[in-house]
C-alpha cells in the first residue's frame, strides 16, 4: 500500500463518527474534532489523481478549507470522479454541498439525500446513484436514462462501513464500465 500522501498528526486522531439512532430509526452524529482527517495534503493529490481510475470523495470529507482544497486538486486531476452526499448536520453548506454534486460523472446519494439536493440533481451529471435504505442493492442512472444495477454483492451487515464501501464499490464499478470508463473489471 502506497502511503506517500498520508500524514501523520501528533494533535488529532484518524477521525470517527459516533451515531446514535433515536425510536423511530433517525440517526444523529457527533465528531470528533480536531481530527486528521481534516488535514488532507495538497501536495501530489493531483497527479496521483491522474494516476487513478476514479476519484472518490464526499461532501462530509470538506468540512476544513485544507481538505477541500486537496478535494479540488484531486477533481482537477481526475479521470471519472464520483461524490458520496454526506448529509450530516452541522456540517452542510449549501455551497460546499451543491458545488460537490456539479461536474461529476457519479453521484451517489440516498433517501434523505434526495429531497435537499433536488436543485443540485437537476445539474448535468454522467450518473445518479440512488442508495435506497430499503433496497437490496443500488442503481444508478446515466443521463441517457440507462439503468445501472450494482454488481451482486453480499452485505452481511448494512450498518457496518465495510459493506457499505463494498457495495459503494459495486456500484462505482458497475457505473464505470456502462458509462464506457473502463471495459472490464476484475473478478
Amino acid at each position: 500500500v502506497n502511503v506517500a500522501l498520508l500524514a501523520e498528526l501528533d494533535d488529532a486522531e484518524t477521525g470517527f463518527v459516533t451515531v446514535e439512532i433515536d425510536e423511530r430509526g433517525d440517526a444523529s452524529y457527533s465528531f470528533v474534532d480536531p481530527a486528521a482527517w481534516d488535514s488532507v495534503p495538497v501536495d501530489g493529490v493531483q497527479q496521483a489523481a491522474a494516476a487513478a481510475d476514479a476519484v472518490v470523495f464526499g461532501t462530509l470529507s470538506q468540512r476544513a478549507e485544507g481538505t477541500r482544497d486537496a478535494v479540488l486538486a484531486a477533481r482537477a486531476g481526475a479521470r471519472f470522479t464520483v461524490c458520496d452526499i454526506n448529509l450530516r448536520p452541522p456540517y452542510t453548506a449549501d455551497e460546499i454541498v451543491a458545488s460537490s454534486a456539479m461536474d461529476v460523472d457519479l453521484l451517489k446519494l440516498n433517501d434523505e439525500e434526495l429531497h435537499p439536493l433536488a436543485l443540485a440533481i437537476q445539474r448535468q451529471c454522467d450518473a445518479l446513484a440512488i442508495d435506497p435504505k430499503d433496497a437490496a442493492a443500488a442503481v444508478a442512472a446515466t443521463a441517457a436514462a440507462a439503468a445501472i444495477t450494482a454488481a451482486d454483492v453480499t452485505i452481511d451487515d448494512t450498518a457496518d462501513d465495510t459493506a457499505d464501501d463494498t457495495d459503494n464499490a459495486a456500484l462505482i464499478v458497475s457505473a464505470m464500465v456502462a458509462l464506457g470508463h473502463v471495459t472490464r473489471a476484475a473478478a
